[in-house]
């Protein structure tokens, strides 16, 4: 029973001495940052997150990014009701609804993108 303790004792320490030795490696590598430099692809600047899922540089992408978000969905909606894409042709015709909506998919893409991203 003893040497059981022991044993998953010496586990334990190594298994930290490990995790010790794996974290300060990985912040060398980083410049002393916890995550590696990432490069927004919008802006084209460089910087390090704060957390796994941070994807905007700075807080001015960020807004940038719900705007064109919103305008995306904002336009895709009006196109749809103005090209006459609606619930009763996706009954119908599923294959031709989702056709119609790829290209009005697409065509509020361009235009977010020139407007908002590439202005």
């Amino acid at each position: 029973m003893k040497k059981a303790k022991c044993k998953k004792n010496r586990q334990r320490e190594s298994n930290a001495a490990h995790r010790a030795k794996t974290k300060v490696e990985r912040w060398a590598a980083n410049d002393g940052h916890k995550y590696p430099k990432r490069v927004y692809e919008q802006c084209g600047k460089e910087f390090y997150p704060n957390s796994t899922r941070q994807r905007f540089c700075n807080t001015d992408c960020t807004k940038i990014h719900q705007q064109a978000e919103a305008l995306f969905s904002r336009l895709v909606k009006q196109l749809s009701e103005k090209e006459g894409v609606t619930e009763a042709l996706k009954a119908e015709n599923q294959t031709l609804w989702v056709q119609r909506m790829n290209n009005i998919r697409s065509a509020a893409m361009e235009i977010v993108s020139s407007e908002l991203i590439y202005c």
